[in-house]
């Protein structure tokens, strides 16, 4: 069994973002390995009149190991975190840092461009930027 652990909003400001992220820890899990452990990285969701950016922290991850994909309305972020290797001499004595895979799924909302997004990293920060769709105005059908 799977536990992502996901924190509760305590403030209704936040109600528009819960709104954004629904369902998130349920579809993370889904298509996962029963044996495989996977862990939500940390995000930022920022919205402005134009866009979205996702800010996600990667720390010590490679660009090559992450993947972006995007499916009807869910982006989906996967990465890796591949485990060092120690040399036959060296031991742990104590182990903190997560390897391991890392997956979130975004349901995005209608009014977004989803052939404008963009990704880069940096320091250990995935930001994808997605442009706002521009608002089709509201159509009238006469009747015959």
């Amino acid at each position: 069994m799977f536990r992502i652990a996901r924190r509760e909003n305590f403030s209704p400001i936040f109600s528009m973002f819960d709104d954004f992220m629904k369902n998130t820890a349920v579809e993370e899990i889904k298509n996962v390995g029963e044996n495989e452990i996977v862990s939500a990285m940390a995000l930022d969701l920022v919205e402005s009149a134009k866009e979205f950016r996702i800010i996600a922290n990667l720390p010590g991850i490679c660009k090559e190991d992450v993947k972006i994909s995007l499916d009807k309305n869910q982006l989906i972020i996967e990465a890796i975190h591949k485990k060092e290797e120690l040399s036959e001499k060296s031991v742990y004595h104590h182990r903190e840092r997560f390897f391991g895979n890392y997956r979130r799924v975004i349901y995005l909302p209608d009014n977004v461009d989803k052939n404008g997004i963009k990704a880069k990293m940096d320091n250990g920060l995935l930001e994808l930027v997605i442009q706002k769709a521009e608002e089709k105005p509201q159509t009238f059908i006469s009747i015959e």
